[in-house]
């Protein structure tokens, strides 16, 4: 399915942006087609400047939230469809984009045909999702459908009530520090001298632990948990 154009790609970071333009580009859409905003003040900018079929928006930008920009579009161009493509998916996060305005919420460290994927269903009037966002979004809608009338709420509960203590051993913790920084598996391996088998085995068993699908859900789920900075 064709994707709307032209279309407006907010990101700050250069290989980020570069592998998005790759992307539309693949799928056919020209590169006179593309915009490139790095923050929230640029975007603004060209949204004043030409008309967009889709954005795709990160949420956090070195001038400010993503959000800014989903309402700003919600308020001047409200047919133009917004994707958010972000490494940070917390519960909270992917609520507050998806009320600001967006359509779409896929993690950056998806994979090429996943991300293509998921734009796609845009133009099939569906909801552009990582398979990982769009299950925790049923998983809690579900939550919130069994509360009684008068409960507290799942953001109050879990504020009342602390995560479980994750275990981890010294080198789990190696692995889960330098994934954190963006480094890959192999990456990893060089840095501590391991296979990278054995990273992928690291890898999984943190994954288990936190209970994460994804490398991005993890590093968010560690941080929430106080395993990292």
């Amino acid at each position: 399915m064709p994707l709307p154009v032209p279309v407006l790609i907010v990101e700050d970071g250069e290989p980020n942006a570069a592998r998005l333009k790759s992307l539309l580009s693949a799928s056919g859409i020209d590169a006179t087609a593309i915009d490139l905003a790095r923050d929230v003040a640029e975007a603004m900018q060209r949204l004043a400047s030409r008309r967009y079929g889709l954005a795709l928006v990160d949420m956090y930008l070195p001038d400010g939230m993503g959000t800014a920009v989903i309402r700003q579009i919600a308020q001047d161009q409200p047919s133009l469809q917004v994707v958010v493509v972000s490494s940070f998916g917390t519960d909270d996060l992917i609520l507050e984009a998806l009320r600001a305005g967006a359509v779409g919420y896929i993690e950056k460290d998806a994979e090429d045909a996943e991300i293509i994927l998921s734009l796609a269903c845009i133009e099939r009037g569906g909801a552009a999702m990582s398979p990982g966002i769009a299950r925790r979004l049923l998983q809690l809608a579900a939550s919130l459908s069994m509360l009684p009338d008068g409960a507290p709420s799942r953001s109050a509960s879990l504020k009342e009530t602390p995560p479980p203590a994750i275990d981890l051993s010294p080198r789990e913790r190696d692995v889960l520090e330098l994934i954190a920084v963006g480094c890959t598996n192999k990456e990893v391996a060089n840095k501590l001298g391991l296979s990278v088998h054995t990273i992928d085995f690291y890898a999984k068993r943190l994954y288990t632990k936190l209970s994460a699908n994804s490398r991005t859900q993890a590093v968010n789920l560690a941080r929430a948990s106080g395993l990292l900075d």
